[in-house]
């Protein structure tokens, strides 16, 4: 790997974890009770988007040389079933998905991704009244 992909790789990640971040205080500060579904959905719909992106990369070109994360169907499908389980979202909710989504936007389907599983898994770690923020 050259020094500039490297470079790039961190930016990325450093990006990544402002991104987390960001999230995690929005939904901390606006959401505090709800921000474990919200993050679950969003994480949900990102993987949905990125397995299909993934699928058609291996369709498409199997020597496809850019780095990606795994996602596996099973994976998905265990996401899928606890999204399931979920009530509704109420408005406020749905709203708070697109600001997540909004934050995420400038990723790839992978890294985006990665970055909505960091952000559920930051939210189920710290529930509402121990969140770092």
């Amino acid at each position: 790997m050259t020094q500039s992909k490297m470079k790039r790789e961190i930016d990325e990640a450093e990006r990544a974890m402002i991104a987390t971040d960001r999230a995690g205080e929005y939904l901390y500060q606006n959401h505090r009770d709800h921000a474990a579904e919200i993050a679950m959905r969003v994480m949900y719909r990102l993987a949905l988007i990125w397995k299909i992106e993934r699928d058609c990369r291996l369709i498409r070109d199997r020597d496809d040389p850019r780095l990606a994360f795994h996602i596996t169907n099973e994976y998905v499908h265990r996401v899928h079933n606890k999204v399931a389980e979920l009530p509704s979202p109420s408005q406020s909710d749905a709203i708070a998905e697109y600001h997540v989504m909004a934050l995420l936007a400038e990723f790839e389907p992978d890294r985006a991704w990665l970055t909505a599983h960091n952000i559920y898994h930051t939210s189920v770690r710290f529930p509402p009244h121990r969140f770092p923020f």
